[in-house]
């Protein structure tokens, strides 16, 4: 089997067959780059990070330059907590004057925690090209990761910008968007403006909330595109946004993006932070799905947790479902299982599945807001079902990562956010175990 073949085993996630094709493409060519960093792929998806580092270095070592196989040992370093061997291999990456390279580069150090560091390398970066919005917008990002709120939202605005677009969005310009109806935070007063989905669906039901202040400011209508229709009964219970599948036909004077929301709003509306702004549907599914839940508990406080993201940037802030087993042995706790794809696959073999509720995989948004609403808390990593829970104003135990996104602006153990999320951080880089056993003090604490 050739690398194609092997790359679309992995694309599938057919994590097994393609590993066991990787291995035995790598005994007939044991220093083959290409296959070397499918099979760092493939180990990383599988939380086998030690295989996927030494694959890494492996690369490193014949081509110095191979930017990919230096961001998956980054991942894996945190993972593992070895910041410094990937510290070292940074500073060993051959030097480029392209911001963007450069941008890059400090980028990983604020993956490792390394603010100073990032912050002064970007700041270069932003001096040697001043007119860069892509330089700028990694420099704001960084001082919110530090918690540098103010100089960070001013940088970040480059993001939301025309000129980012022009330069660095030809996708969108191939997709037919007008860059000149882009929204760079222009009065509204009496004006129409689209939300396009783009980024996650956590990240739009999290800037949702700013919704209220585009009406606030006069807006006469806020779409929000959306083409699943799995999450519109959910999005429609934010005020003021209408809901659509399709923007074809629909009049409107600016559009945006989640992002833009934020960076536009959030220096004068703040966080808007409240316990609740989204309603849970109902769903006669759902309401099956929680009454199965609540017999099988027999009585015992139902918790919902999320350890996994399959999500291709998603590799520091997954936890290992071995590091989870003291949850799991918390005697008066009933675990609803609201995990998907290859870590529920890992989850139904592991045995455990006998002592929890495991949420189907064709669960909606909708359906599975209900049922978070009928449960007690969530206990969840950087995701969708963070959001989810916390903008339906249930508590959220969140296990984060000691470099956490810019969101979070560095906050220790509450969210600026969500006013009822608390975010368990890692102590070091890579110690998931310290945040699990803080969550079982906190949660036997709280019977």
């Amino acid at each position: 089997m050739n690398v194609e073949d092997i790359t679309q085993l992995c694309r599938e996630k057919n994590y097994a067959l393609a590993e066991k094709e990787a291995k035995a493409a790598l005994q007939l060519d044991p220093n083959n780059v290409h296959v070397l960093y499918i099979f760092a792929l493939i180990m990383s998806a599988q939380m086998q990070f030690a295989p996927a580092l030494s694959a890494c270095i492996r690369i490193l070592k014949q081509e110095p330059h191979h930017a990919y196989a230096l961001s998956a040992l980054v991942t894996n370093c945190v993972q593992l907590g070895l910041p410094d061997i990937a510290e070292a291999h940074i500073q060993r990456y051959p030097h480029s004057d392209a911001p963007t390279t450069q941008s890059w580069l400090a980028g990983l150090y604020g993956g490792l925690a390394m603010y100073d560091r990032a912050i002064e390398n970007q700041t270069k970066v932003c001096a040697a090209h001043p007119n860069d919005p892509y330089a700028r917008y990694i420099l704001g990002t960084l001082q919110m990761s530090a918690g540098m709120m103010d100089e960070g939202m001013h940088n970040y605005k480059h993001h939301a910008s025309r000129n980012m677009m022009r330069t660095y969005r030809a996708d969108l310009l191939n997709n037919g968007w007008d860059i000149e109806k882009y929204w760079e935070g222009e009065s509204v007063a009496g004006q129409s403006i689209l939300i396009s989905p783009i980024g996650g669906y956590g990240d739009f039901m999290q800037f949702c909330r700013y919704v209220k202040a585009l009406k606030d400011l006069g807006a006469t209508h806020v779409f929000g595109l959306m083409g699943n229709p799995r999450i519109h009964g959910l999005l429609r219970s934010c005020a003021d946004l209408e809901v659509i599948d399709h923007h074809e036909g629909v009049h409107f004077d600016f559009w945006t993006d989640p992002f833009g929301l934020c960076a536009h709003l959030q220096p004068t509306h703040g966080f808007m932070s409240q316990e609740r702004y989204l309603t849970a549907p109902s769903s006669d599914w759902a309401n099956q799905a929680i009454q199965a839940i609540h017999a099988n508990a027999a009585g015992k406080r139902c918790m919902g947790i999320s350890w996994h993201s399959d999500t291709a940037d998603a590799g520091t802030r997954s936890v290992p479902l071995a590091t989870l087993l003291p949850l799991f042995g918390l005697p008066d706790i009933h675990w609803v299982i609201m995990q998907r794809g290859l870590a529920l696959e890992e989850f139904r073999a592991s045995g455990l599945g006998s002592m929890c509720t495991i949420v189907s995989e064709d669960a909606t948004f909708d359906d599975t807001a209900a049922i978070v609403n009928s449960l007690e808390a969530v206990v969840s990593i950087d995701s969708y079902m963070t959001h989810l829970t916390a903008a339906i104003g249930k508590p959220v135990y969140f296990m984060a990562s000691r470099a956490l996104d810019w969101r979070h602006m560095n906050n220790e153990t509450q969210s600026p956010w969500y006013p009822r999320t608390t975010i368990v951080r890692q102590p070091t880089i890579g110690d998931w175990r310290s945040v699990v056993k803080c969550i079982c003090l906190i949660l036997t604490d709280n019977q």
